[in-house]
Protein backbone atom coordinates (compact mmCIF):
# COMPACT_ATOMS: atom_id res chain seq x y z
CA UNK A 1 0.00 0.00 0.00
CA UNK A 2 1.50 2.95 -1.24
CA UNK A 3 1.55 6.39 1.12
CA UNK A 4 0.13 9.19 -1.14
CA UNK A 5 2.06 12.16 1.00
CA UNK A 6 5.20 10.02 0.24
CA UNK A 7 4.56 9.64 -3.40
CA UNK A 8 6.51 11.41 -6.41
CA UNK A 9 5.28 14.55 -6.87
CA UNK A 10 4.20 15.74 -3.34
CA UNK A 11 5.30 18.29 -1.25
CA UNK A 12 8.54 16.96 0.90
CA UNK A 13 8.63 13.80 -0.91
CA UNK A 14 12.26 14.14 -1.71
CA UNK A 15 13.07 14.96 1.66
CA UNK A 16 11.36 12.45 3.61
CA UNK A 17 14.09 9.79 3.51
CA UNK A 18 16.74 12.13 4.87
CA UNK A 19 14.68 13.24 7.51
CA UNK A 20 13.44 9.49 8.24
CA UNK A 21 18.03 8.83 8.10
CA UNK A 22 18.40 12.10 10.63
CA UNK A 23 15.80 11.11 13.08
CA UNK A 24 17.30 7.82 13.52
CA UNK A 25 20.59 8.75 13.49
CA UNK A 26 19.95 11.44 16.20
CA UNK A 27 18.31 8.46 18.23
CA UNK A 28 21.26 6.66 18.06
CA UNK A 29 23.42 9.65 18.59
CA UNK A 30 21.49 10.21 22.04
CA UNK A 31 20.64 6.41 22.89
CA UNK A 32 25.08 6.26 22.99
CA UNK A 33 25.47 8.80 25.67
CA UNK A 34 22.41 7.12 27.86
CA UNK A 35 23.46 3.88 27.53
CA UNK A 36 26.99 4.26 28.17
CA UNK A 37 26.25 6.20 31.03
CA UNK A 38 23.83 3.51 32.39
CA UNK A 39 26.50 0.99 31.85
CA UNK A 40 29.51 2.86 32.88
CA UNK A 41 28.40 4.59 35.98
CA UNK A 42 28.60 1.22 38.47
CA UNK A 43 32.03 0.72 37.34
CA UNK A 44 32.83 4.36 38.03
CA UNK A 45 32.33 4.12 41.37
CA UNK A 46 33.71 0.96 42.33
CA UNK A 47 36.84 2.09 40.62
CA UNK A 48 36.73 5.71 42.41
CA UNK A 49 34.68 5.55 45.43
CA UNK A 50 31.90 7.84 45.82
CA UNK A 51 33.62 10.94 46.98
CA UNK A 52 35.52 10.88 44.06
CA UNK A 53 32.85 9.92 41.44
CA UNK A 54 30.93 13.01 42.62
CA UNK A 55 33.68 15.03 40.51
CA UNK A 56 33.20 12.64 37.84
CA UNK A 57 29.07 13.76 38.42
CA UNK A 58 29.95 17.56 38.35
CA UNK A 59 32.02 16.90 34.96
CA UNK A 60 28.62 15.57 33.61
CA UNK A 61 26.85 17.96 34.93
CA UNK A 62 28.71 21.12 33.45
CA UNK A 63 29.05 19.16 30.07
CA UNK A 64 25.35 19.18 29.81
CA UNK A 65 25.13 22.67 30.66
CA UNK A 66 28.19 23.63 28.27
CA UNK A 67 25.80 24.72 25.73
CA UNK A 68 24.27 28.00 27.40
CA UNK A 69 27.62 29.58 26.97
CA UNK A 70 27.38 29.91 23.13
CA UNK A 71 24.70 32.60 24.65
CA UNK A 72 22.02 31.18 21.23
CA UNK A 73 24.84 31.36 18.57
CA UNK A 74 24.63 27.28 18.27
CA UNK A 75 20.79 27.62 16.88
CA UNK A 76 21.65 30.20 14.82
CA UNK A 77 24.52 28.66 13.26
CA UNK A 78 22.31 25.94 12.09
CA UNK A 79 20.03 28.21 10.91
CA UNK A 80 22.62 30.15 9.23
CA UNK A 81 24.19 27.43 7.15
CA UNK A 82 20.85 25.61 6.34
CA UNK A 83 19.74 28.84 4.88
CA UNK A 84 22.47 29.40 2.49
CA UNK A 85 21.22 28.74 -0.88
CA UNK A 86 22.38 29.96 -4.52
CA UNK A 87 25.79 29.82 -6.03
CA UNK A 88 26.87 31.68 -3.60
CA UNK A 89 25.86 29.32 0.08
CA UNK A 90 29.13 27.52 0.10
CA UNK A 91 31.24 30.37 0.33
CA UNK A 92 28.60 31.83 2.92
CA UNK A 93 28.71 28.63 4.51
CA UNK A 94 32.13 29.05 5.32
CA UNK A 95 32.36 32.58 6.53
CA UNK A 96 29.87 31.93 9.34
CA UNK A 97 31.97 29.45 10.80
CA UNK A 98 35.41 31.12 10.17
CA UNK A 99 33.88 34.37 11.97
CA UNK A 100 32.34 32.32 14.49
CA UNK A 101 35.46 30.12 15.27
CA UNK A 102 36.85 33.26 16.38
CA UNK A 103 34.61 33.75 19.50
CA UNK A 104 34.61 29.79 20.35
CA UNK A 105 38.31 29.71 20.72
CA UNK A 106 38.21 32.65 22.86
CA UNK A 107 35.17 31.55 24.66
CA UNK A 108 37.06 28.16 25.14
CA UNK A 109 40.13 30.11 26.33
CA UNK A 110 38.65 31.62 29.42
CA UNK A 111 37.46 28.53 30.25
CA UNK A 112 41.06 27.13 30.29
CA UNK A 113 42.05 30.40 32.38
CA UNK A 114 39.51 29.35 34.88
CA UNK A 115 40.82 26.29 35.35
CA UNK A 116 43.90 27.56 36.66
CA UNK A 117 42.70 29.94 39.10
CA UNK A 118 40.83 26.70 40.30
CA UNK A 119 43.25 25.83 43.19
CA UNK A 120 42.77 29.05 44.95
CA UNK A 121 39.25 28.93 44.98
CA UNK A 122 39.38 25.45 46.27
CA UNK A 123 41.89 26.78 48.85
CA UNK A 124 39.43 29.54 49.58
CA UNK A 125 36.53 26.48 49.79
CA UNK A 126 38.29 24.52 51.90
CA UNK A 127 36.36 24.07 55.09
CA UNK A 128 33.52 23.65 53.14
CA UNK A 129 33.48 19.39 53.33
CA UNK A 130 36.15 15.89 52.92
CA UNK A 131 36.07 16.56 49.05
CA UNK A 132 36.87 19.89 49.13
CA UNK A 133 40.22 19.42 51.27
CA UNK A 134 41.23 16.55 49.21
CA UNK A 135 44.25 18.12 47.66
CA UNK A 136 43.44 15.79 43.87
CA UNK A 137 40.48 17.92 43.76
CA UNK A 138 42.40 21.21 42.85
CA UNK A 139 43.73 18.77 39.68
CA UNK A 140 40.54 17.07 39.03
CA UNK A 141 39.09 20.65 39.07
CA UNK A 142 41.83 22.17 36.77
CA UNK A 143 41.24 19.46 34.54
CA UNK A 144 38.03 19.45 34.08
CA UNK A 145 37.98 23.09 32.71
CA UNK A 146 40.54 22.12 30.14
CA UNK A 147 38.65 18.96 29.18
CA UNK A 148 35.65 21.69 28.73
CA UNK A 149 37.74 24.20 27.18
CA UNK A 150 38.47 21.96 24.33
CA UNK A 151 35.48 20.52 23.82
CA UNK A 152 33.22 23.88 23.78
CA UNK A 153 34.65 24.71 19.97
CA UNK A 154 33.35 21.17 19.17
CA UNK A 155 29.87 22.76 19.59
CA UNK A 156 30.14 25.53 16.66
CA UNK A 157 31.16 22.18 14.41
CA UNK A 158 28.26 19.82 15.83
CA UNK A 159 25.69 22.62 14.60
CA UNK A 160 27.51 23.64 11.66
CA UNK A 161 27.27 19.74 10.45
CA UNK A 162 23.58 20.43 11.93
CA UNK A 163 23.07 22.82 9.35
CA UNK A 164 24.40 21.04 6.46
CA UNK A 165 22.18 18.14 7.68
CA UNK A 166 24.95 16.33 7.71
CA UNK A 167 23.49 14.73 10.98
CA UNK A 168 24.65 10.75 10.59
CA UNK A 169 28.24 12.35 10.42
CA UNK A 170 27.87 14.64 13.09
CA UNK A 171 26.19 12.00 15.13
CA UNK A 172 28.86 9.59 14.24
CA UNK A 173 31.36 11.46 15.81
CA UNK A 174 29.01 11.65 19.38
CA UNK A 175 28.53 8.22 19.33
CA UNK A 176 32.86 7.97 18.97
CA UNK A 177 32.98 10.78 21.56
CA UNK A 178 30.86 8.86 24.02
CA UNK A 179 32.91 5.34 23.52
CA UNK A 180 35.84 7.24 23.89
CA UNK A 181 34.65 9.36 27.13
CA UNK A 182 32.94 6.19 28.60
CA UNK A 183 34.55 3.21 27.38
CA UNK A 184 38.18 4.38 27.03
CA UNK A 185 37.40 5.94 30.59
CA UNK A 186 36.69 2.73 32.02
CA UNK A 187 40.06 1.34 30.66
CA UNK A 188 41.56 4.17 32.36
CA UNK A 189 40.39 3.45 35.01
CA UNK A 190 40.91 -0.54 35.07
CA UNK A 191 44.71 0.49 34.65
CA UNK A 192 44.66 3.01 37.48
CA UNK A 193 41.98 3.94 39.53
CA UNK A 194 42.96 7.74 40.14
CA UNK A 195 40.47 10.65 39.04
CA UNK A 196 43.05 12.44 37.48
CA UNK A 197 44.36 9.99 35.42
CA UNK A 198 40.41 9.84 34.39
CA UNK A 199 40.10 13.52 33.78
CA UNK A 200 42.91 13.54 31.78
CA UNK A 201 41.77 10.79 29.17
CA UNK A 202 38.54 13.43 28.95
CA UNK A 203 40.63 15.95 28.35
CA UNK A 204 42.24 13.82 25.06
CA UNK A 205 38.85 12.73 23.87
CA UNK A 206 37.31 16.10 23.72
CA UNK A 207 40.40 18.08 21.76
CA UNK A 208 40.20 14.74 19.71
CA UNK A 209 36.36 15.69 19.26
CA UNK A 210 36.60 18.90 18.36
CA UNK A 211 39.38 17.81 15.85
CA UNK A 212 37.37 15.70 14.13
CA UNK A 213 34.53 18.53 13.81
CA UNK A 214 36.65 20.77 12.52
CA UNK A 215 37.90 18.57 9.75
CA UNK A 216 34.91 17.09 9.29
CA UNK A 217 33.03 19.95 8.49
CA UNK A 218 35.84 21.63 6.14
CA UNK A 219 35.81 18.63 3.91
CA UNK A 220 32.18 18.99 3.25
CA UNK A 221 32.22 22.50 2.26
CA UNK A 222 35.95 22.99 0.76
CA UNK A 223 38.96 24.50 2.15
CA UNK A 224 38.93 27.55 -0.25
CA UNK A 225 39.37 30.90 1.59
CA UNK A 226 36.99 32.04 4.18
CA UNK A 227 36.75 35.05 5.60
CA UNK A 228 35.78 36.99 9.04
CA UNK A 229 32.71 39.18 8.89
CA UNK A 230 32.04 40.73 11.81
CA UNK A 231 28.57 41.32 10.19
CA UNK A 232 27.42 38.18 10.66
CA UNK A 233 27.23 38.57 14.50
CA UNK A 234 25.09 41.77 13.63
CA UNK A 235 22.86 39.56 10.95
CA UNK A 236 22.40 36.70 14.15
CA UNK A 237 22.17 39.18 16.82
CA UNK A 238 18.59 38.99 18.01
CA UNK A 239 17.79 35.61 16.61
CA UNK A 240 21.01 34.83 19.08
CA UNK A 241 19.39 36.36 21.83
CA UNK A 242 16.24 34.94 21.61
CA UNK A 243 17.22 31.06 21.55
CA UNK A 244 19.72 32.01 24.52
CA UNK A 245 16.52 33.30 26.56
CA UNK A 246 14.85 30.41 25.51
CA UNK A 247 17.61 27.81 26.47
CA UNK A 248 18.30 29.61 30.09
CA UNK A 249 14.36 29.46 30.70
CA UNK A 250 14.16 26.08 29.58
CA UNK A 251 16.77 25.02 32.23
CA UNK A 252 15.08 26.90 34.71
CA UNK A 253 11.65 24.63 34.01
CA UNK A 254 13.49 21.92 33.84
CA UNK A 255 14.93 22.23 37.66
CA UNK A 256 12.78 24.58 38.79
CA UNK A 257 10.18 21.74 40.44
CA UNK A 258 12.98 19.49 42.16
CA UNK A 259 14.90 22.96 43.81
CA UNK A 260 11.80 23.62 45.14
CA UNK A 261 10.37 20.28 46.57
CA UNK A 262 13.67 19.75 48.28
CA UNK A 263 13.57 23.05 49.99
CA UNK A 264 9.46 22.26 50.96
CA UNK A 265 9.17 18.38 51.78
CA UNK A 266 12.80 17.40 52.21
CA UNK A 267 15.22 14.74 50.64
CA UNK A 268 12.86 11.59 51.20
CA UNK A 269 10.39 13.61 48.42
CA UNK A 270 13.03 14.65 46.32
CA UNK A 271 14.22 11.23 45.63
CA UNK A 272 10.92 9.67 45.19
CA UNK A 273 9.87 12.42 42.58
CA UNK A 274 13.48 12.26 41.07
CA UNK A 275 12.67 8.53 40.34
CA UNK A 276 9.66 9.56 38.62
CA UNK A 277 11.26 12.61 36.72
CA UNK A 278 13.89 9.75 35.80
CA UNK A 279 12.16 7.42 34.39
CA UNK A 280 9.49 10.36 32.20
CA UNK A 281 12.62 11.47 30.63
CA UNK A 282 12.67 8.82 28.40
CA UNK A 283 10.34 10.87 26.65
CA UNK A 284 12.80 13.62 25.65
CA UNK A 285 14.35 10.63 23.76
CA UNK A 286 12.08 10.02 21.37
CA UNK A 287 11.43 14.08 21.37
CA UNK A 288 14.68 15.48 20.58
CA UNK A 289 15.81 13.80 17.39
CA UNK A 290 13.20 15.09 15.74
CA UNK A 291 13.81 18.69 16.68
CA UNK A 292 17.69 18.39 15.88
CA UNK A 293 16.34 17.04 12.19
CA UNK A 294 13.21 19.35 11.74
CA UNK A 295 14.33 22.55 12.75
CA UNK A 296 17.38 23.06 10.00
CA UNK A 297 15.04 21.18 7.56
CA UNK A 298 12.42 24.13 8.16
CA UNK A 299 15.08 26.62 7.80
CA UNK A 300 16.46 25.10 4.67
CA UNK A 301 12.54 25.42 3.05
CA UNK A 302 12.39 29.12 4.36
CA UNK A 303 15.02 30.02 2.84
CA UNK A 304 14.61 28.80 -0.38
CA UNK A 305 11.33 30.07 -0.62
CA UNK A 306 9.18 26.82 -1.03
CA UNK A 307 5.83 27.67 -1.41
CA UNK A 308 3.50 27.64 1.95
CA UNK A 309 2.12 24.26 0.55
CA UNK A 310 5.33 22.39 0.84
CA UNK A 311 6.23 23.69 4.04
CA UNK A 312 2.76 22.75 5.45
CA UNK A 313 2.89 19.24 4.28
CA UNK A 314 6.49 19.24 6.11
CA UNK A 315 5.71 20.45 9.20
CA UNK A 316 1.97 18.17 9.47
CA UNK A 317 3.87 15.39 8.40
CA UNK A 318 6.84 15.79 10.64
CA UNK A 319 4.36 16.68 13.61
CA UNK A 320 2.16 13.73 13.18
CA UNK A 321 5.22 11.14 12.95
CA UNK A 322 6.61 12.71 16.51
CA UNK A 323 2.80 12.88 17.67
CA UNK A 324 2.27 8.92 17.28
CA UNK A 325 5.45 7.60 18.57
CA UNK A 326 5.12 10.30 21.84
CA UNK A 327 1.33 10.08 22.09
CA UNK A 328 1.35 6.06 22.58
CA UNK A 329 4.53 6.33 24.91
CA UNK A 330 2.81 9.02 27.51
CA UNK A 331 -0.33 7.24 27.67
CA UNK A 332 0.48 3.78 27.51
CA UNK A 333 3.16 4.68 30.18
CA UNK A 334 0.91 6.67 32.02
CA UNK A 335 -1.79 3.87 32.13
CA UNK A 336 0.58 0.56 32.68
CA UNK A 337 3.10 2.95 35.39
CA UNK A 338 2.59 0.64 37.98
CA UNK A 339 4.18 -2.69 35.87
CA UNK A 340 6.75 -0.45 33.92
CA UNK A 341 8.58 0.58 37.94
CA UNK A 342 7.82 -2.39 38.85
CA UNK A 343 9.94 -3.89 36.55
CA UNK A 344 12.09 -1.27 36.78
CA UNK A 345 12.30 -0.43 40.90
CA UNK A 346 10.92 -4.38 42.02
CA UNK A 347 8.26 -2.35 43.76
CA UNK A 348 5.86 0.24 42.36
CA UNK A 349 5.43 3.14 44.97
CA UNK A 350 2.10 5.31 45.02
CA UNK A 351 3.73 8.16 45.05
CA UNK A 352 6.24 7.69 42.32
CA UNK A 353 3.67 5.84 40.42
CA UNK A 354 1.33 9.44 40.77
CA UNK A 355 4.30 11.77 40.04
CA UNK A 356 5.31 9.42 37.08
CA UNK A 357 1.86 9.92 35.22
CA UNK A 358 1.64 13.76 36.04
CA UNK A 359 4.94 14.09 34.50
CA UNK A 360 4.53 11.91 31.53
CA UNK A 361 1.06 13.86 30.75
CA UNK A 362 3.04 17.13 31.13
CA UNK A 363 6.36 16.44 29.33
CA UNK A 364 4.32 14.64 26.41
CA UNK A 365 2.52 17.74 25.70
CA UNK A 366 5.12 19.86 26.00
CA UNK A 367 7.01 17.47 23.34
CA UNK A 368 4.13 17.80 20.60
CA UNK A 369 5.28 21.24 20.96
CA UNK A 370 8.59 21.01 19.99
CA UNK A 371 8.12 21.26 16.08
CA UNK A 372 5.71 24.22 16.48
CA UNK A 373 8.55 26.19 18.22
CA UNK A 374 11.19 24.89 15.85
CA UNK A 375 8.97 25.92 12.41
CA UNK A 376 8.66 29.28 14.96
CA UNK A 377 12.33 29.45 15.09
CA UNK A 378 13.45 28.64 11.48
CA UNK A 379 11.50 31.76 10.58
CA UNK A 380 13.37 34.03 13.09
CA UNK A 381 10.17 33.80 15.66
CA UNK A 382 11.85 33.33 19.05
CA UNK A 383 9.88 35.76 21.55
CA UNK A 384 6.66 33.82 21.28
CA UNK A 385 8.05 30.02 22.95
CA UNK A 386 10.02 31.78 25.14
CA UNK A 387 7.49 33.69 26.34
CA UNK A 388 5.21 30.87 26.63
CA UNK A 389 8.02 29.10 28.90
CA UNK A 390 8.31 32.23 31.09
CA UNK A 391 4.54 31.98 31.36
CA UNK A 392 4.53 28.61 32.89
CA UNK A 393 7.29 29.72 35.48
CA UNK A 394 5.55 32.87 36.64
CA UNK A 395 2.48 31.53 37.15
CA UNK A 396 3.29 28.02 38.74
CA UNK A 397 5.81 29.16 40.61
CA UNK A 398 4.37 30.92 43.68
CA UNK A 399 1.55 28.34 43.20
CA UNK A 400 4.20 25.25 43.76
CA UNK A 401 4.60 25.68 47.47
CA UNK A 402 0.41 25.75 48.51
CA UNK A 403 -0.04 22.99 45.75
CA UNK A 404 2.64 20.76 47.22
CA UNK A 405 1.38 21.36 50.68
CA UNK A 406 -2.09 20.45 49.57
CA UNK A 407 -1.71 17.51 47.13
CA UNK A 408 1.89 16.41 48.13
CA UNK A 409 5.34 15.18 46.06
CA UNK A 410 3.63 14.35 42.95
CA UNK A 411 2.20 18.11 42.82
CA UNK A 412 5.61 19.47 41.88
CA UNK A 413 4.82 18.26 38.43
CA UNK A 414 2.69 21.75 38.05
CA UNK A 415 5.38 23.25 36.15
CA UNK A 416 5.34 20.50 33.43
CA UNK A 417 1.31 20.35 33.78
CA UNK A 418 1.03 24.32 33.02
CA UNK A 419 3.72 24.77 30.21
CA UNK A 420 2.51 21.47 28.39
CA UNK A 421 -0.86 22.36 27.98
CA UNK A 422 -0.90 25.68 27.74
CA UNK A 423 1.96 25.16 24.85
CA UNK A 424 -0.84 22.83 23.06
CA UNK A 425 -3.70 25.39 23.47
CA UNK A 426 -2.62 28.84 23.93
CA UNK A 427 0.91 28.99 22.22
CA UNK A 428 -0.65 26.95 18.93
CA UNK A 429 -3.64 29.35 19.06
CA UNK A 430 -0.95 32.22 19.13
CA UNK A 431 1.33 30.48 16.21
CA UNK A 432 -1.70 30.11 13.64
CA UNK A 433 -2.92 33.13 14.03
CA UNK A 434 0.40 34.30 12.41
CA UNK A 435 1.82 31.16 10.45
CA UNK A 436 -0.57 28.59 8.66
CA UNK A 437 -3.37 30.90 9.71
CA UNK A 438 -6.79 28.90 9.72
CA UNK A 439 -5.27 25.72 9.87
CA UNK A 440 -4.91 25.13 13.54
CA UNK A 441 -8.09 23.14 13.68
CA UNK A 442 -6.55 20.77 10.99
CA UNK A 443 -3.37 20.22 12.60
CA UNK A 444 -5.47 18.75 15.89
CA UNK A 445 -7.47 16.50 13.65
CA UNK A 446 -4.19 15.10 11.39
CA UNK A 447 -1.83 15.29 14.41
CA UNK A 448 -3.09 15.10 17.97
CA UNK A 449 -6.73 13.11 18.27
CA UNK A 450 -5.38 9.66 16.05
CA UNK A 451 -2.89 8.83 18.02
CA UNK A 452 -4.47 10.00 21.35
CA UNK A 453 -7.87 8.06 20.61
CA UNK A 454 -5.70 4.70 19.60
CA UNK A 455 -3.47 4.46 22.31
CA UNK A 456 -6.10 4.97 24.82
CA UNK A 457 -8.04 2.86 23.42
CA UNK A 458 -5.19 0.03 23.08
CA UNK A 459 -3.81 1.25 26.58
CA UNK A 460 -7.30 0.26 28.38
CA UNK A 461 -7.61 -2.86 26.54
CA UNK A 462 -3.95 -3.74 27.72
CA UNK A 463 -4.88 -2.75 31.72
CA UNK A 464 -7.97 -4.66 31.09
CA UNK A 465 -6.95 -7.86 29.43
CA UNK A 466 -3.36 -8.08 31.10
CA UNK A 467 -2.48 -11.02 33.60
CA UNK A 468 -3.10 -9.99 37.35
CA UNK A 469 -0.15 -10.99 38.47
CA UNK A 470 2.94 -10.66 36.49
CA UNK A 471 6.68 -10.70 37.24
CA UNK A 472 9.02 -8.15 36.70
CA UNK A 473 10.09 -9.79 33.14
CA UNK A 474 6.67 -10.54 32.30
CA UNK A 475 4.86 -7.18 33.27
CA UNK A 476 8.04 -5.30 31.30
CA UNK A 477 7.22 -7.31 28.33
CA UNK A 478 3.38 -7.07 28.17
CA UNK A 479 3.59 -3.35 28.65
CA UNK A 480 6.30 -3.44 25.78
CA UNK A 481 4.14 -5.48 23.65
CA UNK A 482 0.96 -3.05 24.60
CA UNK A 483 3.55 0.35 23.23
CA UNK A 484 3.44 -1.69 20.01
CA UNK A 485 0.03 -2.24 19.62
CA UNK A 486 -0.67 1.44 20.18
CA UNK A 487 2.69 2.79 18.27
CA UNK A 488 1.91 0.89 15.01
CA UNK A 489 -1.32 1.99 14.19
CA UNK A 490 -0.96 5.21 15.43
CA UNK A 491 2.18 5.65 12.53
CA UNK A 492 -0.01 3.98 9.95
CA UNK A 493 -2.92 6.60 10.33
CA UNK A 494 -0.11 9.46 10.62
CA UNK A 495 1.49 8.67 7.30
CA UNK A 496 -2.13 8.12 5.86
CA UNK A 497 -3.65 11.18 7.11
CA UNK A 498 -0.42 13.78 6.53
CA UNK A 499 -1.30 12.94 3.14
CA UNK A 500 -4.33 15.44 3.37
CA UNK A 501 -2.37 18.05 4.26
CA UNK A 502 -0.98 18.29 0.67
CA UNK A 503 -2.48 20.70 -1.38
CA UNK A 504 -4.15 22.25 0.91
CA UNK A 505 -2.68 26.52 0.65
CA UNK A 506 -2.79 28.22 4.34
CA UNK A 507 -1.96 31.65 5.52
CA UNK A 508 1.20 33.21 6.31
CA UNK A 509 0.61 36.36 7.95
CA UNK A 510 3.56 38.83 7.87
CA UNK A 511 5.34 40.16 10.88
Amino acid sequence: MSVPWLSEGTPGAASAPRAARNVIWNLAGGASAGVLSVLATPFFVARLGLASYGIVGLWITLQSMLSLLDLGIGPAVIRLIAGASGAGARERQRDVVRTLEVGYLLVGGALAAIGTMAPRMLSAWSSHGPVARDSAASGALQLIAVALAFQFPGLLYQNALMGLQAQGRMNALQVAGNVGRFGGGAIVLQWRPDIEAFLTWQVVVALLQSVAGHVSFWRLVGRDRAHVRLRLFGEVRRFAAGMALTSILAVMLANADRLVLGALAGSAALGAYALAFTAAGALQLAIQPFYRAFFPRFAELIAAGSSEARLWGEYVHACATLAAGIVPLAVVGAVLAPALLTAWLGRADPTVVTSFRLLLCGGGAAGLVWLPAAMQQARGWTRLHAGMIAGALIIGLPLLPSTIAAFGTPAAALLWLLHGFSGLTLELWLMHRRIFVGRLGTWYRIVLVPPLVIATGVAAAGLALGPAQLGRRAGLAWAALVLVGAIVPSMWFALRRASFAVGQTPVTRDA
